[in-house]
């Protein structure tokens, strides 16, 4: 693992403490532990696709069970109604961490999104879209 994926599963990690503490009281009361479930990642509105590793990182964090089959790569640009990826696990484990992926999922696409705006807003020009912040 290298020194940016390190950052990055830490910071998944606080995000789940925050999100769901020590479990998702409400998915343990009501559905049974050995329960498997599917889901699929759907969008929402057209945009530029970015975090899927980090979505796939979110839900092996909360179990390594979980598998993600996806069905576009990142940068991929898509329409509503397109489905990213489907993933299945036990469903305790699936609920727990969809938040966390999909706020994940929506910030990278949303920043991907507006920046391919960028690039096509300068296209034919002699401009150059630079990030110049320091990572």
């Amino acid at each position: 693992m290298d020194h940016h994926e390190t950052k990055i599963r830490n910071v998944i990690r606080q995000a789940l403490a925050e999100d769901i503490g020590r479990g998702d009281v409400t998915s343990n009361w009501i559905l049974p532990q050995e329960l498997q479930a599917s889901g699929m990642l759907r969008v929402k509105a057209a945009g530029v696709v970015a975090g899927l590793e980090v979505v796939l990182w979110v839900f092996q964090e909360v179990d390594a069970r979980i598998t993600m089959d996806l069905r576009v790569i990142d940068g991929a640009a898509v329409r509503a109604g397109d489905i990213l990826a489907a993933v299945h696990g036990p469903a305790r484990s699936l609920l727990s961490a969809e938040r966390v992926a999909l706020n994940f999922l929506q910030r990278m696409s949303g920043i991907a999104t507006l920046t391919s705006q960028y690039v096509e807003a300068v296209r034919g020009t002699k401009a150059v879209i630079l990030d110049t912040r320091k990572t």
